[in-house]
């Protein structure tokens, strides 16, 4: 028996130091992770249950709650919170008042008033003497006096009307023989507005050039000599650059006493009058060739005078011909009835020119046509009886619009091969303008004669009034006098006369003064003119304004007193100081006065008022109101605006910005933290823990939890029953663990 209670209790040492080892490894991983799973649960309650021993395992965990502690402000704290809770400024902007009287448009002239009258201007007015140095000329005399014959200016400006070319040059040589000086060869140019035109002359007939000394053909050149000239034909002189030729780009004027135009023109000036004739053999001098006939140039001409109608000529040609020459002795032509042989007979075809005066046309009409020797023919065999100069200038233009004309009219053919076209005209001329006096002079024609009596002691050269600038009051009377300067230099004060009236008041007003005097027989009017203010009269009120009456003299009333405010007050509100919200203005507030005039009638005003309230500012300032130029001072306290919750019903400021703190009272019912935080112990024993345990798989520690275990047997072993049989008072509990931990992670 004792033998078997020995060997149970060294039993139930060895289980009872494995299940304390079980255990502490057990503790011990839970500390490490901070967390029991569910899986290190069952692993630690199959390994409890080795030696089939029963035991009674418990777990404790213990934790520390924290909990803040909270109260309810009162009314007043939550007040002053939210005055401190704003940060916004609230600083007082002073501003002045400025503010005007009305301007009155009704200025008093007290100057420049006229004090004298014509009477005492005469009265005391002294005549100046005559120029002793006057000369006299043909102003001195008041009939009627020729005016001299005008001049003309020609402005040579070296521009396309005045273009520039030279008129010829000259070679210089030295013969190298005799050693004499000559001009070997001239080229002469010529302009005609559009091209140069030349012809070469040569020192000999045969194109050679021989000194006309020795007749040796050895010759050294020597300097070219250019001369030059215009278009305009004025200043031809110069050469080789000397400076008598007018520089280039420098315009120089021409004084003549002729027109410059070449076409036929009558000029009238004054007195006298100048016809310039133009006649179309004038016009020929201005072409370089004699030979009109085959000259193509001159043909160009032709045809625009042709085509022109002869416009700007005195005299045209009384007759044109035309007419085909063979240019060998017997061609062979289309046999013709009218020829008596085989030969090419000369055929002309002449036109007499009609000139019609009143309409200014020029036209052309058939006259009759030659064959060879024959004699003209008034026959027409188809000729047109009646050309225009346009249709005229077509056939003188070639032979090929002259070969078909003839051809058209009389079924003659010519060879254009052989024959050309000679065109011509008659030396008798038609005039084609109505002037019936002289030409290419200034003649007398006004039909005046010449008054020779001197009257520059009569002649007024100038007016000069004595007052030129003037006020006066309504319907008073001007002053008309004047200085009158004569031709010969004496003056004398006389009196004009206007038609200017002061009944009408106005300023600044130009008036004419006149003059009129009479030289033999003939009434002559000298002006000037003189600048007039026409004011009213005035008065003074008795506040001591001065002003204007009307025109007719009545009183209209003091205008400044009309208009200018005397005193200002305030008649709404009456209380004092004036409370309004920030923000708002006083006209917003129904701030009104009553403006009390000069005269003493009263206006009440209700925003036409400026101030220097600043409605950004919260207190209570003095305010200066101002009106027409018075101003009032009153106190005005600003407060904040206010508002009404909408959940408790509660009236309460807003900011000063006009923002939302939020109601006090709503606010008041919101608890605050006091700033103490309350600390308590909580146990979750092994029901709490299992249960979570067996829903999330696992139970999560914080650190510095106490995690604790239990352990207790349930069963004894038969040793030590045996042995409590022995001895009663053993205790059946052999195993007793308990083991606890603070955790180390979280």
């Amino acid at each position: 028996m004792s033998v078997a209670v020995y060997f149970g209790l060294r039993t139930e040492s060895v289980k009872k130091s494995m299940y304390k080892g079980i255990t502490e490894d057990f503790i011990a991983d839970v500390k490490r992770n901070g967390v029991l799973t569910l899986d290190e649960y069952e692993s630690y309650i199959g390994r409890m249950g080795r030696g089939n021993g029963l035991f009674d395992i418990s777990f404790e965990h213990r934790y520390k709650l924290y909990e803040p502690e909270y109260r309810f402000k009162t009314l007043e704290e939550i007040l002053e919170d939210i005055n401190n809770a704003y940060k916004g400024s609230n600083d007082y902007h002073y501003r002045d008042v400025i503010t005007e009287r009305p301007h009155v448009d009704d200025p008093i002239n007290d100057g420049n008033l006229n004090i004298e009258t014509n009477e005492s201007i005469l009265a005391k007015a002294v005549n100046g003497p005559a120029d002793p140095n006057h000369v006299h000329d043909e102003d001195c005399y008041g009939g009627h006096k020729h005016l001299g014959e005008p001049s003309f200016t020609h402005t040579h400006a070296h521009s396309s009307e005045c273009r520039e070319y030279i008129t010829y040059i000259e070679y210089p040589y030295r013969c190298n023989s005799c050693h004499e000086s000559y001009v070997g060869r001239i080229v002469d140019y010529y302009w005609d507005g559009n091209t140069n035109q030349s012809a070469v002359n040569y020192y000999d007939n045969n194109y050679n050039v021989l000194c006309p000394h020795c007749g040796s053909q050895s010759r050294m050149s020597q300097e070219q000599i250019n001369y030059y000239g215009y278009s305009c034909g004025y200043d031809r002189g110069g050469y080789n650059g000397l400076p008598e030729k007018t520089p280039y780009g420098v315009p120089y004027e021409y004084v003549v006493s002729f027109p410059q135009d070449v076409n036929k023109a009558t000029y009238n000036n004054g007195c006298y009058t100048y016809h310039r004739e133009h006649t179309f053999k004038s016009y020929l001098e201005y072409i370089p060739y004699s030979d009109i006939y085959t000259n193509a140039s001159v043909s160009s001409v032709f045809k625009a005078l042709l085509q022109s109608d002869f416009q700007g000529f005195c005299e045209i040609p009384a007759s044109f011909t035309i007419k085909v020459i063979s240019e060998e002795a017997n061609p062979t032509y289309p046999s013709n009835p009218n020829s008596p042989d085989n030969a090419s007979p000369q055929f002309s075809v002449s036109y007499s020119t009609i000139y019609d005066n009143e309409n200014d046309v020029v036209e052309f009409y058939y006259r009759g046509y030659e064959i060879m020797s024959r004699g003209l023919s008034t026959d027409n065999p188809g000729f047109p009886e009646v050309l225009t100069g346009a249709e005229l200038a077509n056939l003188y233009s070639s032979k090929y619009e002259f070969f078909p004309f003839i051809k058209a009219a009389t079924g003659r053919s010519y060879d254009y091969g052989y024959c050309k076209v000679h065109r011509g005209w008659s030396r008798s001329y038609i005039k084609t303008c109505n002037n019936d006096g002289p030409t290419n002079v200034w003649y007398n024609d006004c039909g005046f004669d010449e008054d020779n009596t001197l009257d520059c002691n009569k002649i007024i050269a100038s007016l000069n009034a004595t007052h030129t600038e003037q006020t006066v009051y309504v319907d008073d009377s001007l002053i008309t006098t004047a200085i009158a300067t004569y031709k010969d230099g004496s003056t004398k004060t006389v009196v004009c006369t206007t038609d200017f009236t002061t009944s009408v008041i106005g300023k600044n007003q130009s008036v004419i003064l006149e003059y009129n005097y009479i030289i033999d027989g003939l009434t002559y009017t000298k002006s000037c003119i003189i600048e007039v203010t026409v004011i009213p009269r005035n008065k003074t009120c008795i506040k001591g304004h001065s002003y204007n009456l009307n025109d007719n003299g009545s009183d209209p009333g003091c205008p400044y007193c009309r208009e200018w405010v005397e005193s200002l007050q305030v008649i709404n509100p009456t209380t004092s100081p004036i409370v309004i919200t920030i923000g708002t203005t006083l006209q917003e507030n129904d701030v009104r006065l009553l403006a009390t005039y000069m005269d003493g009638h009263t206006e009440e005003v209700t925003s036409q008022y400026i101030d220097n309230l600043d409605t950004g500012y919260l207190g209570t300032k003095p305010v200066t109101i101002g009106y027409k130029g018075a101003s009032v001072t009153v106190l005005v306290t600003t407060v904040c605006a206010t508002m009404i919750c909408d959940i408790c019903g509660y009236e309460y400021n807003l900011y000063p910005d006009g923002t939302n703190p939020g109601c006090p009272r709503c606010i008041q019912k919101i608890p605050v933290f006091t700033g103490n935080v309350m600390v308590y112990e909580h146990i979750n024993h092994t029901e709490e823990i299992l249960d979570i345990l067996y829903k999330k798989k696992k139970y999560i520690f914080n650190l510095d939890d106490v995690f604790s275990v239990s352990v207790h047997n349930k069963s004894s072993s038969i040793s030590r029953r045996l042995l409590r049989w022995i001895y009663p008072s053993i205790s059946d509990k052999w195993l007793h663990i308990e083991k606890k931990e603070h955790m180390m992670s979280k």
